[in-house]
Parts: C-alpha cells; sequence; structure tokens
C-alpha cells in the first residue's frame, strides 16, 4: 500500500519532462510572462525559519514561470479576513487553513484538491482526512496539510534518572512519580500562562482527560449525545485537580509567566501544556535531557496518541489560476516537499521522512504502531462557546476555583446556547486505524 518512492518519482519525471518542454525564458507560452499566485498565512514568516518560505522556493524552482506571494496575515483577524475576502472573491489563491470546525466556514470557498493530487498520495497522507469532508479523504478534500502535530507531555531525562523514575502511564504512576520528586526537593509539575496568554493553556490537556472515551465516544461530545457532565469526566477532573491539591505544582500554576522556559532551565520535572512545534526549541536549550510523553490521564494503562494535522493550504474557488495553485497542492505531499517539511524538524504527513529530531521521529513512530489509538485534538471539533468555556471555566478547576460538576455543566449550558444547526454536527471518529 505505500509507495515511499514510486508516488514522488513519477512526479519528478513529470516535472523533468515539463521542464524539458517549457519555453527557454521560464515563461508558460514563451512570451515572458509568468503566473503570479498569493498565498496568505497566519501570522508573520521568518525568513530564517519560515516552512512555507521553503516550500514556496522548492515549488518555484521545480515550476518556472509560477511565483507565489507570501502575504503575512494578523493572526488575531486572519479567519474573519479571509472569510470576508472569499465572500468578494478578493482573497487568495492559496489559503492557509487549520481543520475541524475552523475548516467548515470556509468548504464553500474551496476546490477539491482530488483535481490536483494525485490520489495515492492523499490516501498515503496521514493528515488529509482532518482536512475533508466527513474525514474521508476519498470525499472532497479541503486543503492540504503540511505537517503532523501532536498534543504531548514533557518530561526532563535527567531528573527522571537522577531519581530512578521511568515516565507514567497512569494516574497512579503519575502520583507515585510526584510524590517522590516532592519529597526530594524537586518540583514535579509546573504549570502557567505562555506565549503571552493570560493563564495556562487548558485544552491541550482536556484531549488527554477526555481520552478516559474511546475517539467513538467523542462523536457523542460533540453532538450533544452525551453530556459533558457525566461521571467518568467529573472523576477525570478530580484526578487532575488533587495534582495542584497535593502540592505536586507550583502555586501560581493559574497564570506564572514563562513556564515553558522555568521547565527548560530544569525548574520541574514535567510540563504538560505543550505540543510538538515546540520540541525544536526545547531540543536547542535541552539537548538529550528533553523526554516526550503522552500525558498519562488514564486510570488503566492505554497507547494513545493526541495528534491532527497542523496547518494545511487549500486552493480557492474564485482562484483565476487554479492548476498552477493546485501544483503547489501537489508539490507539498511530492517527495521533495515532504522532505522540505521533515528537513525543518517537523513530521510530514507521508510515512518515510525522518526529521532528524530524535524526540519528534519517536512520536510519529508511536502513532503508526498498529496498537495506538489515534485521537484528534479535541478543541479543533469543538464549537466556539464550547471551546471558551473549557478554555474559561474547566480550567478554574485545577486550582479548586470551581468543582468539576460546576465547570462541566457550564460546559453543557454553552452547547445548549448553540443554534439547533451547530449542534447537529457529525464527525465520525474510529477506535480503530
Amino acid at each position: 500500500m505505500r509507495r515511499k518512492f514510486l508516488a514522488g518519482a513519477a512526479v519528478a519525471a513529470a516535472v523533468a519532462a515539463l521542464a524539458a518542454c517549457a519555453p527557454a525564458d521560464g515563461s508558460e507560452d514563451g512570451t515572458g510572462d509568468t503566473v503570479d499566485l498569493t498565498l496568505w498565512i497566519y501570522g508573520a514568516c521568518d525568513s530564517e525559519e519560515c516552512l512555507e518560505a521553503d516550500l514556496v522556493a522548492g515549488f518555484e524552482q521545480d515550476n518556472p514561470g509560477v511565483t507565489i506571494e507570501i502575504v503575512s496575515q494578523p493572526p488575531d483577524n486572519y479567519f474573519a479576513a479571509l472569510q470576508s475576502a472569499s465572500v468578494t472573491g478578493s482573497g487568495p489563491d492559496l489559503a492557509f487553513l487549520w481543520p475541524g470546525a475552523y475548516l467548515d466556514p470556509f468548504k464553500k470557498y474551496l476546490l477539491d484538491a482530488h483535481e490536483f493530487v494525485d490520489s495515492e498520495l492523499i490516501q498515503e497522507s496521514s493528515g488529509t482526512a482532518y482536512f475533508s469532508e466527513g474525514n474521508d479523504n476519498s470525499a472532497h478534500v479541503y486543503a492540504i496539510p503540511t505537517n503532523n502535530q501532536y498534543y504531548i507531555g514533557f518530561y526532563n531525562k535527567r531528573i527522571f534518572e537522577e531519581h530512578g523514575l521511568t515516565p507514567p502511564t497512569t494516574w497512579d504512576e503519575l502520583n507515585q512519580v510526584c510524590q517522590t520528586l516532592k519529597e526530594a526537593g524537586v518540583l514535579p509539575i509546573i504549570s502557567g500562562a505562555t506565549s503571552g496568554s493570560a493563564q495556562f493553556q487548558p485544552l491541550t490537556e482536556w484531549s488527554f482527560l477526555a481520552a478516559t472515551f474511546m475517539p467513538s465516544q467523542w462523536s457523542d461530545l460533540y453532538d450533544g449525545t452525551m453530556p459533558y457532565n457525566n461521571p467518568e469526566l467529573q472523576h477525570q477532573l478530580e484526578e487532575w485537580a488533587s495534582l495542584y491539591e497535593s502540592g505536586y505544582m507550583n502555586e501560581d500554576a493559574f497564570n506564572a509567566p514563562d513556564v515553558d522556559d522555568r521547565f527548560a532551565a530544569g525548574d520541574a520535572a514535567m510540563w504538560f501544556s505543550g505540543g510538538s512545534w515546540q520540541i525544536p526549541s526545547f531540543v536547542d536549550e535541552m539537548g538529550e535531557d528533553l523526554g516526550v510523553f503522552q500525558t498519562p490521564y488514564l486510570d488503566e494503562s492505554r497507547p494513545l496518541t493526541v495528534v491532527t494535522a497542523g496547518t494545511g493550504y487549500g486552493v480557492t474557488t474564485y482562484s483565476e489560476h487554479p492548476e498552477e495553485a493546485g501544483a503547489f497542492l501537489e508539490f507539498i505531499l511530492s517527495d521533495a516537499g515532504q522532505q522540505i517539511i521533515a528537513d525543518s524538524g517537523q513530521p510530514p504527513t507521508r510515512p518515510g521522512f525522518d526529521t532528524g529530531v530524535p524526540a519528534m521521529d519517536a512520536l510519529a513512530e508511536a502513532a503508526a504502531a498498529p496498537e495506538t489509538v489515534l485521537y484528534p485534538m479535541f478543541d479543533n471539533f469543538t464549537q466556539g462557546p464550547v471551546t471558551d468555556a473549557i478554555y474559561s471555566d474547566v480550567a478554574l478547576v485545577l486550582v479548586g476555583q470551581m468543582a468539576p460538576e460546576e465547570a462541566l455543566a457550564s460546559v453543557d449550558a454553552a452547547f445548549a446556547s448553540l443554534p439547533e444547526d451547530e449542534q447537529n454536527i457529525d464527525i465520525p471518529l474510529s477506535d480503530t486505524k
């Protein structure tokens, strides 16, 4: 089923053939004219660390006569700006997108990637399902992902080895590890605000708290069939809050500043509110001391991974050059494009491309194991008010400022406030690969 090099070789051969026939001046028709595309991205593109810039450079080299202008859009207003521009048909040829609920408002403005990309490449890409209708990448694929992203826990290998500890996999093991570290005078877990936010990020940990259910049961939470205020999630939040109550976290866990920097400096043994995109910077600071693991919020050990495609790019219906824009999508999934992504330190969505970062490659290897249950990032599919309630109220449970039942009831109330068409969503999730 896997064709690691065959599909890429076919793409390369096609590109070579086209290049051989191309006009000497590099234009499409020999007139000297080029096709100019625009690509909107979320936030700034640092020329020294910008995956999009590297992908565009590789694409332009393989596609003489086609240029792509990268247009940085302010993050705070990106999706509103894209929607306004799409309504008037004045947006980009290629649009930055996130999967899940973020994608829904833009589906009518996006062409099916099957028009441009070989179906075998789409099937090989583990991330395309998240950008597809009904999570089925044989159906309409609205965007092609650049990389996979993981919610994970981080731990300091040096601290663990000094105290004879191994990464925990259950609540009981986590409490035992925390008790050992606390008795040794080491802060077990650090928590607080990151990236300029006012509080810690509970959405990362929520995916692991909700993993008390299998993925197929998450669909029942998303559409209201199962209330959030249920005994299983109450239990999970009680266990979570007990970590803070037991003194296994810093007292200012809700809003302590610079916690990722403090973790990297060795101020604590574990940090749970991060993701795989932070691995490269942690490796720079911690080297071989960095360890990654699945946050152990389970009563019984079970191999699981929280993974969702990160950034995706789609061709807009109003693009004046859809074929050329579509060629960029195919380049992303080509061997050349996947290698550019891997060289950036992020895991591409097709298998067989190592990043050279052991911690990152270990995540991809674990996700590919047949026994590993794959969960999406929970908050990618929740409606806005539901996400807000988890962010604001469930966060208060950790530091003892709200009871689990009260916070979960608030989430249910947020769901109940939604219009009926926003409640009746169908997100089919499977318990098996």
